[in-house]
């Protein structure tokens, strides 16, 4: 791979001079050295020709790396898989496993995150609870305050009642 790129670099280079030395010429023939209206055409077509097989070549050997590095990898992949075949590591079991293991722990953190939203739902419940146990408290007192004077009345009138009866007194 690095010889390749390493090739491919160098031709790049000689391509990128060559063209240099083609504008330099056509800078220095348009300059009016006698240089004719065709020559000077020739010398731009044979540019814009030498622009274009470096602009090809480039794309093909971008085409080339990625191709080769695709081709690395799987050469890594096998490596990886017979290595741990002589290890005595069957990969796609592992693969496998590693797959139920996130699917478990995908499980857990949903489960985690109801209960933990149950948790929530349940303390503001109890807080409310709480809230409410002090008026309910408050009110019951209220309510025996109540029903004492209520009694109170009672009694008092119903000795008034029988201090005016007739025959009473």
């Amino acid at each position: 791979l690095k010889n390749a790129e390493a090739r491919m670099f160098k031709e790049n280079q000689t391509l990128h001079a060559e063209v240099r030395t083609l504008q330099d010429q056509l800078a220095h023939r348009s300059t009016g050295e006698g240089a004719s209206e065709r020559e000077i055409s020739y010398w731009r077509q044979r540019l814009d020709q030498q622009r274009e097989e470096a602009e090809t070549r480039e794309g093909a050997a971008r085409m080339r790396e990625l191709e080769l590095k695709e081709e690395l990898e799987k050469v890594r992949k096998e490596k990886r898989d017979l290595e741990a075949r002589l290890g005595g590591v069957d990969m796609g079991a592992v693969q496998e496993d590693h797959a139920t293991v996130k699917r478990i722990e995908g499980r857990h953190n949903d489960e985690a995150r109801k209960m933990q939203d149950e948790i929530s739902m349940l303390k503001e419940r109890l807080q409310w609870y709480a809230e409410n146990q002090e008026i309910v408290t408050k009110n019951g007192a209220r309510v025996l305050e109540l029903e004492t004077m209520v009694a109170d009345l009672q009694k008092g009138k119903l000795g008034k009642v029988g201090k005016s009866a007739p025959g009473g007194a």
